[in-house]
């Protein structure tokens, strides 16, 4: 996996750099600019000469504007260069590349703003306020942040230094104004900011490049010490999925219990024993009502199917049954949050025997009743793996009911790799919150996970019953519950967007979505022996 840093784990991994190895602020800042420039002229093939606009600020991210403009202008281009900052917070570093640049005779300007319009330069660079931003626009950097939205809607294109200016560098949060760039080029490390949104859409494509600070500076065992906040899949060779033993059996690679779907409903449970199957494990099957038996046998063959009928209670002999054959249990898409939904979450919670996914209703019920919320949190707190898949809504109402504070979706949504850490701690699970941005916690783990596939196709009816079922899947081969969870948000994006790709977002299925595990599953795992 690659790691994501805050604001203050990629300063403290600056200062490592510079005195435990010796690689003084001037060499990276001369690295960043290359890193820049080099993107300018490599992948956006900007060859020939350009008139270039630079917006710089008085800190450190400045001072890297400073050093691009020397380079882009040695490289032909036409560069003028803008200062934002107003003068009273210039770094040593700001100091030197200015000397430099006068050395070289090239001029700058102090920002004021235009009363009249200007001519559209084809690129703009901002290097105006980096990760150190901590406060909401004002002044100069405001109106500058402006201009450069207005140059940008006439045709320029934008490229952030290191992070878009007002983006918050830890939440990506936009403070009052942000600077809307089409391409990012950030140092060393991604910045959580830059991952989540809105800062993942201010920030247009991200690049991170490589200046000489790597993982080495994290200086494990020492008392400087950086312990990333998260952690993202990049490829998909990154992945690590289970192995297929050639002398196995369906028994071998695990048995998954899906409890799902109602008498109102059997596209859950469809959906779910489907992307379970697909996602390698040996057997599925689905304990439901007894209305969903025929339409499962022929939409889903390959799954076994047990039933029950509405007169069902938490001790009904069926459910113990059912318990009894499997070794991993999926809980609560489409089941209702009625006394029958109910029944089959408190037999579960009381059985503690499995592993186990908790999803779709069995979380809404868990979230309203205080003795199921307590019997979930026994149920994880003996060791077994118990990873809960909640969207937003779902997380908020968890969220309360664990911290004892109501607490709506919008402020979880604000605090996305601090939100899911705290539920994770007070239920003792495994927490995948749903969201454009989906994030992974797990008490035991230093790191968050964020992942970055998937797309706004996947906001669609069923999408969640697929991701629980693949969840289970991987949970009955083996994984634990944090990387059954990272891993299957990853498999689930990629297969969304294969999907996205081949239908459009609009149009797109859950179905869609679950027909596609399997081409990304096999293709994890060719790309690992590829890159082996």
């Amino acid at each position: 996996m690659n790691y994501a840093l805050t604001s203050s784990q990629m300063k403290a991994c600056d200062e490592n750099t510079a005195e435990h190895f010796g690689l003084s602020s001037l060499i990276l800042q001369e690295r960043a600019a290359l890193a820049v420039c080099d993107y300018i002229s490599q992948e956006l093939a900007l060859t020939a000469p350009q008139e270039i606009l630079i917006y710089a600020g008085d800190g450190n991210n400045g001072a890297d504007a400073l050093a691009c403009a020397r380079i882009l202008t040695e490289r032909g281009h036409r560069v003028r260069t803008r200062l934002t900052g107003s003068g009273n917070n210039r770094t040593p570093e700001w100091e030197t590349q200015k000397r430099i640049l006068d050395a070289y005779g090239i001029g700058t300007e102090a920002f004021a703003p235009k009363k009249e319009a200007e001519a559209v330069p084809g690129l703009i660079l901002d290097g105006m306020l980096g990760a150190g931003l901590t406060r909401a626009l004002a002044g100069r950097v405001k109106e500058a942040a402006e201009e450069i939205g207005v140059l940008r809607e006439r045709g320029a294109r934008v490229i952030a230094i290191d992070l878009p200016t007002g983006v918050h560098a830890d939440d990506g949060q936009v403070q009052g104004c942000a600077v809307r760039a089409d391409h990012t080029v950030t140092f060393a490390f991604a910045k959580t900011g830059l991952l989540l949104y809105p800062g993942a859409e201010y920030a247009g494509t991200l690049t991170v490049a490589d200046i000489g600070i790597t993982e080495a500076s994290f200086l494990p065992g020492t008392e400087k010490a950086v312990v990333p906040a998260a952690c993202y899949y990049g490829a998909p060779e990154q992945l690590v999925l289970p192995q297929r033993k050639p002398d196995g059996n369906k028994g071998t690679f695990g048995k998954v219990l899906v409890i799902a779907g109602s008498g109102e409903i059997s596209g859950a449970a469809i959906l779910c024993a489907t992307a379970a199957l697909r996602s390698g494990c040996g057997m599925v099957k689905v304990l439901t009502h007894r209305a969903n038996r025929e339409v499962l046998a022929l939409a889903l063959p390959e799954a076994m199917c047990t039933v029950y009928d509405d007169t069902l209670t938490a001790d009904d002999p069926v459910i113990r049954k059912a318990l009894d054959w499997a070794d991993v249990i999926v809980l609560g898409p489409g089941i209702g949050t009625g006394q029958t939904g109910r029944s089959l979450t408190g037999a579960v919670l009381d059985d503690r025997r499995l592993p186990l996914v908790a999803d779709a209703d069995a979380l809404n019920l868990m979230a309203a009743d205080r003795e199921l919320f307590e019997k979930a949190r026994v149920y994880a707190a003996e060791g077994r793996p118990f990873l809960v898949t909640p969207h937003l809504r779902e997380f908020a109402r968890l969220f309360s009911r664990a911290t004892g504070q109501e607490t709506d979706a919008k402020e979880c949504a604000a605090n996305l790799l601090t939100c899911p850490r705290r539920l994770s701690a007070a239920m003792h699970a495994t927490v995948l919150c749903k969201d454009a941005r989906s994030i992974v916690a797990d008490e035991t783990k230093e790191q968050c996970y964020i992942n970055l596939s998937g797309n706004a196709g996947m906001a669609t009816a069923g999408a969640g019953d697929v991701l629980a079922g693949l969840c289970g899947a991987l949970l009955a081969q083996g994984m634990n519950g944090f990387e059954a969870a990272a891993t299957s948000a990853y498999l689930h994006g990629l297969s969304g967007d294969n999907a996205r790709d081949a239908i459009g977002e609009s149009a797109m299925l859950a179905g869609d979505i679950a027909a596609r595990l399997s081409l990304f599953i096999e293709q994890a795992g060719k790309e690992k022996e590829q890159h082996a």
